[in-house]
């Protein structure tokens, strides 16, 4: 079964202090229902200021678009559904979302200093519901895979506040926030853009692996600037957000090229 994501009659604008539109995007319909196929990775890519964050915005329901007739649509791998328009979702569908189908991450670590990296990990899980010591063992798991095995470093790095470890191991604990609810849907808006290139390929392994644990039941859209990223990560088609609009494009013998839509279930 393909299930993601599917938005129409999308328009979003964003009006400066003169009252005069300084950006606005606009997508008649698009279909994102890529899951189940066997592409699960969907990098979105376009010039500075064009809207690729906004669009991830709008997707996650961090945003909601400003015209009434307006429609974002989820379809999930458990059969669970929802949609909403220039209202938002409700407030239990937007719980739902957060708790159960949707991780975040960003280009800047939001770790909260006054909290040790055990802590930031496993506020989230207790919040939800889960019990301390579940979600400590969760968090060292977490912290284990992320640095391959070496159990001392992970225990090491549970005790740590975010002013003493590294801008690497701040995004890929920032990652770890994300991952360790289990979401079926990860959005991450430039999660690489302030690293070194070695950093970003270990950081952009986390998300491949992520993807592989469980690639029926994943999505990852992510937010680029890279050129290398879709082949690096071996998507095989890219969103490009240009010109007020998004269109989708896919690799072949000549490079990057347009084609007219997306035919869901297939790469």
């Amino acid at each position: 079964m393909a299930w993601g994501p599917k938005i129409e009659n999308v328009d979003f604008a964003r009006v400066n202090a003169r009252g005069e539109v300084s950006f606005s995007l606009a997508v008649d319909s698009l279909d994102m229902r890529i899951g189940g196929s066997d592409l699960n990775r969907l990098p979105i890519m376009g010039p500075s200021g064009a809207g690729k964050s906004t669009l991830l915005n709008l997707l996650s329901a961090i945003s909601f678009p400003m015209n009434p007739d307006a429609k974002v649509m989820w379809e999930f791998p458990d059969g669970y559904t929802c949609e909403w328009g220039s209202k938002g979702p409700g407030r239990d569908i937007l719980l739902n979302l957060r708790r159960k189908y949707f991780g975040y991450a960003f280009q800047t670590a939001s770790l909260q200093p006054q909290l040790t990296i055990k802590e930031n990990l496993t506020f989230g899980l207790e919040n939800a519901g889960v019990p301390s010591s579940v979600a400590a063992d969760a968090a060292y798991e977490q912290l284990v895979k992320v640095f391959a095995g070496n159990e001392k470093r992970a225990t090491d790095m549970l005790g740590r506040y975010d002013t003493e470890v590294s801008g690497g191991e701040r995004q890929r604990i920032s990652l770890l926030q994300a991952f360790i609810r289990n979401p079926n849907v990860l959005f991450a808006d430039e999660p690489t853009g302030s690293l070194d290139k070695g950093t970003r390929g270990e950081v952009m392994g986390l998300l491949r692996d992520w993807l592989a644990e469980k690639p029926e039941e994943r999505l990852l859209f992510w937010v680029t600037h890279h050129d290398s990223d879709p082949k690096d990560n071996h998507a095989s088609k890219r969103l490009v957000v240009a010109g007020g609009g998004a269109e989708w494009e896919e690799e072949g013998a000549e490079g990057w090229k347009q084609v007219p839509k997306w035919e869901v279930g297939k790469s």
